[in-house]
């Protein structure tokens, strides 16, 4: 990155605190500097994915100046964005102000391994069965979808560790619940895993629902219909990587039951919990529906039945015009229950 010819300088600096009065004094000054200059370095952007977002997505490399000086530590020493443009200016070597002195940007250009977007490796699987709580059997989900690098096991009321704080502040089931972080040696590996194992839940409460919902016959022929045959006696081949290849060896494990999982990155959260809400129709509540349907189209139709005992149907009894209240929101102006119709059904 190339130094801006026109920057903000100790000139442009006195000039500005002429009129004013004079900024905190040198030890300060020199306290504030090195704090920017740590948080804008390779080590501390290394952590800090947010930050290096922002550095990386502008073109020129400068970020505002209100937002260095947000930072927790520069508020314990001042809040007053022109006294961090002072400290700069007179105490850092590795930083610069834009000549408009209100960004901030390195000296130095970022490393190649900082330019390029972060790869997603690392899987975050939250609330595992029982089943699941030994490093082996974890293992044994995960392997065949590539080559593991490791493996953490997170037990519920455990410390978490401080290099997953971070994330336990977003996702309420770290800490509360058996989770696990999965880094596999490829990102592909890392899709797969997540793709195939959230559709193999959804899989298995798919047939949950329709197999308690449907009669003993219909379980049988979806039982059948599962198997893959497309109808002309040959069993049809599964694509490489498709949930139909990882499949078989996905139903001979133990039960994921509430299983939750996601690529380990900034937007886990969102990704873990839409889960949950994509799945608030749970199998007893479309089981309970279906009944209580069953139930009323038979109501239905033996109202249609004959009356032997009268000589007339019930149909035609009802031929007659019903009259239903309906009631209408919002509340009418007088506050009332809502505008009631008579509608003739």
């Amino acid at each position: 990155m190339a130094t801006d010819d026109k920057c903000w300088t100790t000139g442009d600096d006195d000039a500005y605190w002429k009129s004013r009065s004079a900024p905190t004094s040198d030890a300060a000054l020199a306290a504030i500097a090195r704090h920017i200059s740590y948080y804008l370095s390779d080590e501390y952007l290394q952590r800090d994915k947010y930050l290096l977002r922002q550095v990386r997505c502008k073109k020129d490399g400068y970020i505002s100046l209100k937002l260095i000086t947000s930072f927790k530590n520069i508020k314990k020493l001042t809040t007053d964005c022109c006294v961090v443009r002072s400290a700069i200016v007179r105490k850092s070597e590795s930083i610069v102000v834009s000549s408009d002195g209100m960004r901030v940007r390195r000296r130095t250009s970022l490393p190649e391994d900082l330019k390029k977007p972060r790869l997603l490796k690392t899987v975050l699987a939250i609330r595992l069965p029982e089943a699941y709580r030994s490093e082996e059997d974890v293992t044994s989900l995960f392997r065949m979808f590539g080559e593991i690098n490791y493996i953490r096991l997170l037990e519920a009321g455990r410390e978490v560790p401080s290099d997953l704080r971070n994330y336990a502040t977003q996702v309420k089931d770290i800490g509360h619940s058996l989770c696990a972080v999965v880094n596999f040696k490829t990102t592909d590996a890392a899709l797969d895993a997540v793709r195939n194992i959230k559709q193999h839940i959804r899989h298995v409460d798919d047939i949950v629902v329709n197999t308690t919902s449907q009669l003993p016959s219909q379980q049988e022929e979806t039982a059948a219909s599962s198997i893959g045959d497309d109808g002309s006696g040959k069993q049809q081949v599964p694509p490489v990587n498709s949930y139909e290849s990882y499949r078989k060896r996905l139903s001979d494990l133990p039960d994921l039951d509430d299983c939750r999982l996601a690529l380990l990155g900034p937007r886990v959260r969102r990704t873990l919990y839409r889960q949950d809400k994509t799945s608030t129709t749970t199998p007893s509540a479309i089981v309970m529906s279906s009944s209580s349907s069953t139930s009323s189209s038979s109501n239905t139709s033996s109202s249609c039945e004959p009356d032997v005992t009268g000589g007339s149907t019930a149909s035609s009894s009802s031929s007659a015009p019903r009259h239903h209240t309906v009631l209408r929101h919002p509340r009418g102006p007088d506050g009332s229950g809502g505008f009631r119709l008579a509608r003739n059904l």
